[in-house]
């Protein structure tokens, strides 16, 4: 195949898109040509990440199928497609190549794997094989979180969801519940319905900006570093950690601070804050003042750590550095797609969430008048599902 023009690239990564995800492919391999060794530099990358994208996809989506109905913890997700695909069964890479084959490209000269695979032992050593299963848990983290609604995630295809421990909502909500009195006594009258859709609604927008908990976020917190070479050189300890990319999770803090998510932010200009926009709506267009819901979201940080939906991973002086709990989070093979009415904002919930998003709010900022609806899956995603399931 052949391509003329100046999205070549582009073109090429759509057809091992296609290639790859046919059911008549067994055995996908790419073997890719061109006439300039600058070219064949940078898109050897750039195919090798392409084609990673899918086949993690793909071996994860099979785990999260294997976890049932009870859904696949997301902090043992990087053990769990490790223990799966070592499995000694046809179509398996089987015990030894596991964690070859679904190693991240990054990763490919790591010192300590180049060693074991010049080894020629079969057992992977245990430091390795701890340091990958750390790097998958985040690549699975990052796939329902920060990379959610980029290209054709998990989420984004309908193939499966993240969703959160509904004892831990409950409680959450039990807690905050109980302050609501002090607070402000006109908040007295929001139900546990509204505050619960309140809860998912935030935990929803902060896993998009990356706010999920992994121990690579404690150095983010503690000293702002991020990515693999954070001083634009390697730095000891930091070898299996993601590239810094063009995305960069971010925290949710109590004092401003560049890069992160103030969460207690009162309105500075015209524009109010998205977390008091959602605030109103979801709790019912409650009559109080901005202060009082600012105060509600500060309860909310300390309710939700009390009851393990959110851990505070550092704190300078009074600023706090809040993560939203990886053990609150599970993958769920099933869901419920919505709409909003007004902007088109896509949502794939699991059944039990999906049911108070029904004819709910809308989480965006300009569709105020939005509610969501239960809608179809297109023909496209159709074909992501399958093809991720295959």
């Amino acid at each position: 195949v052949m391509f003329i023009g100046s999205q070549a690239a582009t073109l090429s990564s759509v057809a091992i898109d296609e290639m790859f995800g046919s059911v008549l492919n067994n055995d996908p391999k790419l073997l890719a040509f061109t006439d300039s060794v600058q070219d064949a530099s940078h898109r050897a990358g750039f195919f090798t990440a392409r084609t990673y994208h899918f086949t993690f996809r793909t071996a994860l989506q099979h785990v999260i199928d294997a976890a049932g109905a009870d859904g696949l913890p997301l902090e043992e997700a990087g053990q769990r497609l490790l223990e799966h695909w070592s499995q000694d069964r046809p179509g398996f890479p089987g015990p030894g190549r596991a964690l070859e084959a679904l190693l991240p490209p990054d990763l490919q000269h790591y010192t300590a794997y180049r060693q074991y695979r010049e080894s020629g032992t079969p057992v992977v050593p245990r430091k390795l094989h701890g340091e990958v299963a750390c790097r998958l848990t985040w690549q699975a983290t990052s796939e329902f979180g920060l990379m959610q609604t980029h290209g054709r995630s998990l989420e984004l295809s309908g193939s499966s969801c993240l969703g959160w421990e509904t004892q831990r909502i409950a409680a959450t909500v039990e807690l905050v519940r109980e302050r609501l009195p002090g607070i402000d006594p006109l908040l007295a009258t929001v139900t546990d319905e509204q505050l619960t859709l309140w809860v998912y609604g935030l935990l929803h927008r902060y896993r998009e900006r990356g706010c999920v908990e992994h121990a690579y976020l404690v150095p983010l917190a503690r000293q702002n570093y991020w990515g693999k070479y954070p001083f634009g050189r390697p730095v000891e300890g930091r070898e299996t950690f993601p590239p810094a990319g063009r995305y960069r999770p971010k925290l949710l803090v109590t004092q401003r601070q560049q890069g992160q998510e103030f969460i207690l932010a009162p309105t500075s200009s015209s524009m109010v804050p998205w977390h008091l926009v959602w605030s109103y709506r979801a709790l019912g267009d409650p009559v109080v003042p901005e202060s009082s819901l600012l105060d509600l979201l500060r309860v909310l940080l300390r309710a939700g750590a009390d009851a393990g939906l959110l851990r505070k991973i550092h704190q300078d002086g009074g600023k706090e550095y809040y993560v939203i709990a990886a053990a609150a989070a599970r993958l769920y093979a099933d869901g419920v797609y919505l709409a909003c009415s007004a902007s088109g904002q896509k949502l794939f919930r699991p059944p039990h969430e999906a049911a108070l998003w029904a004819d709910g709010p809308s989480m965006d900022y300009f569709a105020g008048d939005g509610r969501y609806q239960r809608e179809s899956f297109t023909v496209r995603q159709q074909y992501y599902q399958a093809r991720y399931r295959k």
